[in-house]
């Protein structure tokens, strides 16, 4: 082969190459782009699981808080004891040693 030729033969592989190239700079490019969004919403998610976290954790410390505790029990429906009633059991009906 003659240098004019191999050159015709460069040139014309050249144009496929820098479409190819082209191509693929602009996948990147894209994969780029959803990558950074992606990111952006977990750290979305993650601002928002930590405000929740934060929330509950308060939430719970005021559960645990002795001061809640007699408000808590009047909610459940419990009443208070006025009396308290012990059973009789007579001794013969009962397991000795």
């Amino acid at each position: 082969m003659t240098k004019k030729r191999k050159i015709k033969n460069i040139l014309s592989a050249l144009p496929v190459a820098v479409i190819i190239l082209t191509g693929f700079y602009i996948f990147q490019i894209v994969q780029l782009t959803q990558y950074g969004y992606d990111i952006n919403a977990k750290e979305g998610q993650i601002t928002t699981l930590k405000q929740q976290n934060a929330d509950l954790q308060l939430s719970l410390s005021q559960g645990k808080n002795l001061l809640n505790f007699e408000d808590k029990i009047i909610q459940e429906g419990y009443n208070k004891v006025d009396k308290i009633d012990y059973l009789t059991i007579p001794s013969d009906s009962v397991a000795s040693k």
